[in-house]
């Protein structure tokens, strides 16, 4: 069966006026002309509805509905024939999906090992944590502390306004630890606040996205990470390592009888009578 794509440039040139302007709709707008109704189509492209059902009827199908049914095959990207259907959302979609797992791929080649094991502890040991980040960091940060306080954390998120990062440094509370998170920008404000958690002694890590970061000089530790090809999906990249290092903590604990980690990173099996983490 010729693609949808193919029928069009085949009767291209015996269209109407008003049923190029159709032709041309559904070409640019695949998705929304997959959801609209004839009446609705026709009012987009400023035609009669029965001129729809013309153009449908033009290109083989029994009417408009058949047609609708078709264009959801290529949005979906499930036609029976392949399809390069221009604006297709399955083949934009994938293209995304490619992107995304280049730059993982692209980052985990590079990524510094020894610092990847401290981050594994860091996550690893649950602890009275202040999980800080930038406002490109802010989604992965409150997906984070959700998830670490699943596993028995204290995790204190001030969010990303100045004023509440600062508040949270002058707040009398011990901290056994605290994690930066920064996206492909130095921020002045998390390295001011990282200059006061050393003056505090507490033990830091960051987790950082540019190489002019001045995080790394207050830091007790620091993975860095390369700036992938389009910054918008560094906080996609990011998540998908501390989803994949959470993943390795929960494969650990589980082999070796859901113990915690110890400061050298070994496990610590609970013995009888201590609660387990």
């Amino acid at each position: 069966m010729a693609t949808l794509q193919r029928k069009l440039q085949d009767i291209r040139s015996t269209l109407t006026p008003a049923q190029a302007r159709i032709a041309d709709y559904v070409m640019a707008h695949t998705l929304d002309a997959a959801l609209l109704t004839a009446t609705e189509l026709a009012q987009e492209v400023k035609v009669d509805p029965a001129t729809v059902v013309r153009f449908a009827q033009k290109l083989g199908y029994a009417g408009y509905l058949e047609l609708k049914e078709a264009l959801g095959d290529v949005v979906r990207g499930t036609a029976s024939s392949p399809t390069t259907f221009p604006g297709s959302i399955g083949q934009t979609l994938d293209q995304a999906q490619q992107t995304l797992a280049a730059d993982y791929k692209f980052q985990w080649e590079r990524v510094d090992r020894s610092q990847l094991v401290k981050l594994f502890e860091v996550l690893g040991m649950p602890a009275h944590l202040l999980l800080l980040s930038d406002s490109m960091c802010s989604a992965a940060a409150s997906w984070l502390a959700d998830m670490l306080r699943d596993q028995g954390f204290r995790v204190d998120l001030p969010g990303t306004d100045p004023a509440a990062l600062g508040a949270s440094m002058l707040t009398p509370t011990d901290y056994d630890r605290v994690l930066i998170l920064e996206g492909v920008a130095p921020s002045p404000t998390l390295e001011h606040i990282a200059q006061v958690i050393q003056q505090k002694n507490i033990r830091c890590m960051a987790i950082l996205g540019s190489s002019a970061s001045q995080i790394v000089l207050y830091s007790e530790a620091f993975l860095r990470l390369e700036t992938p090809q389009d910054p918008a999906g560094y906080p996609a990249t990011l998540q998908h390592i501390l989803t994949t290092v959470l993943l390795a903590v929960r494969q650990w604990k589980d082999a070796h009888q859901n113990g915690g980690l110890g400061p050298d990173g070994n496990a610590v099996v609970p013995t009888s009578g201590e609660a387990e983490v």
